[in-house]
C-alpha cells in the first residue's frame, strides 16, 4: 500500500492507455458494500501486457489509508471493476468484476501507520 501501486491482471493482452481508473472500486469485504472507495485521480499504464499498473494518486492513496476497514490486510481488501475498465488488443472492453463477484487482493503490503518525523525546520 505504501508504494502507491496496484496491478490488475487479465487473461489476455490489454491496452493500458484505454484504462479508466475511475471504474475501479475497493471494498472491505463482500458483505459490506457500503464501505466503498472509488478511485478518482489515479492513473494507469501498461505496454501491451496482461496487466495494468495503477499508480495511486496522493488523494486516492491517502483516502484508502484512512479507511482502516479496507486498507489493513489482504483478507479485507477487495476490488471491483466496471465493464470497460480497459480494452483488449482488438478494442473489446473488459467484462465487469461486480460486487457479487469481486476479487480479493492476492499480494498485499499493508499500510503500517507510523508517527511523523520532523525532517527539516526553517525560520525566517
Amino acid at each position: 500500500m505504501n508504494a502507491g501501486t496496484a496491478r490488475v491482471f487479465f487473461d489476455e493482452i490489454v491496452q493500458g492507455d484505454t484504462a479508466n481508473v475511475s471504474r475501479i472500486s475497493f471494498f472491505s469485504d463482500s458483505s459490506n458494500l457500503l464501505d466503498e472507495y472509488r478511485l478518482t485521480t489515479s492513473t494507469a499504464t501498461t505496454y501491451r501486457d496482461l496487466s495494468v499498473i495503477v499508480f495511486l494518486s496522493e488523494v486516492d492513496l491517502n483516502n484508502l489509508k484512512t479507511r482502516a476497514t479496507i486498507s489493513q490486510a489482504a483478507s479485507s481488501f477487495y476490488i471491483t471493476l466496471e465493464a470497460g475498465f480497459v480494452n483488449n488488443m482488438v478494442s473489446f472492453p473488459s467484462l465487469p468484476v461486480s460486487t457479487t463477484s469481486q476479487a480479493r487482493v492476492r499480494n498485499y503490503a499493508a499500510h503500517i501507520p507510523t508517527a511523523p518525523t520532523l525532517v527539516q525546520l526553517e525560520h525566517g
